[in-house]
């Protein structure tokens, strides 16, 4: 069921509110539904020093799934996350605002789009986060759809497979998909390019990439 780790909601008239600190979720799994580690529902959750370690969502939210929420993720690892037939592997939201820094999101994986987050009708905010070796069938860091607005700051998105068959026009769409261009992305290091103040695309140097350093 939703939420296999967490499970946090609350009615349409009230919001349930958690704190989350230096926590680890390991291999759960939300089996017929979303939200491997977490499911949150009307709900204000905030994560500190946290650790998404190969939980699964059988549709959605492999390790986060949101709906109508408010989520904040700070210093956290999103690592080896992954759905079998649904999207955000990492993180996935509807009609939600999410608010991330200081946070690595490596080896999820997707079976549709969003490697890392699918964000829906949401309001996404990254700063100081780092996206790399994420894996989906189209979009493979980031998938925003009917998104309301979103700010990307000082993020690196390196080593997103370049699909001509899915990225035929514009291949920088591998690490961020963004169809209403509501995204402000400034002063971050994206692989394929993206224009924007202070972006650029170069290697980040990695210096022990094996070990995701």
């Amino acid at each position: 069921e939703n939420g296999a780790g967490l499970l946090v909601m609350c009615t349409e008239d009230n919001e349930a509110q958690m704190v989350v600190r230096n926590c680890t979720f390991r291999r759960n799994r939300a089996i017929g539904d979303t939200g491997g580690g977490v499911f949150t529902s009307n709900a204000r959750v905030s994560f500190f020093n946290t650790q998404f370690l190969r939980n699964s969502g059988e549709d959605s939210g492999g390790a986060i799934d949101s709906d109508n929420s408010r989520i904040r993720v700070s210093r956290c690892t999103f690592l080896g996350n992954f759905t079998d037939t649904g999207s955000g592997a990492g993180i996935s939201s509807r009609d939600s605002r999410l608010n991330i820094d200081n946070s690595l999101f490596a080896l999820n994986s997707a079976e549709t789009s969003g490697g890392a987050i699918y964000a829906l009708t949401s309001n996404l905010n990254i700063s100081n986060s780092t996206f790399t070796e994420n894996r989906a069938s189209s979009y493979e860091a980031i998938d925003t759809d009917q998104n309301k607005n979103g700010r990307i700051v000082n993020c690196i998105f390196w080593d997103h497979n370049n699909d001509p068959d899915i990225f035929p026009n514009d291949p920088s769409q591998s690490n961020l998909r963004d169809p209403d261009n509501k995204f402000i992305v400034t002063y971050s290091l994206l692989e394929f390019g993206k224009a924007g103040t202070g972006n650029i695309d170069a290697d980040p140097l990695f210096t022990n990439p094996d070990s995701l350093d």
